[in-house]
C-alpha cells in the first residue's frame, strides 16, 4: 500500500508540472526533462523518474500535512537539475493535492 502510495503521490507531482508546462509557467522551463512527458507513459515515466533520481539530477521531497482514513496531504519540493542550458537548481515548494491510497 505504501508504494502505490508513493506512486500516486509522484504521478500527482508530475501531473501538475505536466500541466504547469502546458500553462507556459516559467517554473516548468524544465529543457530536456520535459521529454519524459512527451515519450513515456506514466509508469515509464515513474521508472526514468527514479532514474535521474539514482543520478541526482533530480529530488522530490515531501512531508506529510495531514492524513484523513484513506488519503494524506503533503508539502513537496521539487528540485531539478536539467535544462537546455545546462544543470540548474529550482526548488519550487508546494501543497499536494488530497492523495488516495
Amino acid at each position: 500500500m505504501r508504494e502505490n502510495m508513493i506512486n500516486n503521490f509522484q504521478r500527482n507531482i508530475l501531473n501538475y508540472l505536466y500541466l504547469m508546462y502546458k500553462s507556459g509557467s516559467p517554473v516548468c522551463e524544465f529543457g530536456n526533462f520535459i521529454t519524459y512527458f512527451k515519450e513515456c507513459s506514466q509508469d515509464k515515466l515513474i521508472k526514468n523518474l527514479k532514474k535521474l533520481s539514482k543520478m541526482n539530477l533530480i529530488q522530490i521531497q515531501g512531508d506529510l500535512v495531514e492524513k484523513q482514513l484513506d488519503k494524506v496531504q503533503v508539502n513537496y519540493s521539487i528540485f531539478i537539475k536539467i535544462t537546455d542550458y545546462g544543470i540548474t537548481n529550482i526548488e519550487y515548494p508546494k501543497k499536494s493535492p488530497w492523495i488516495e491510497f
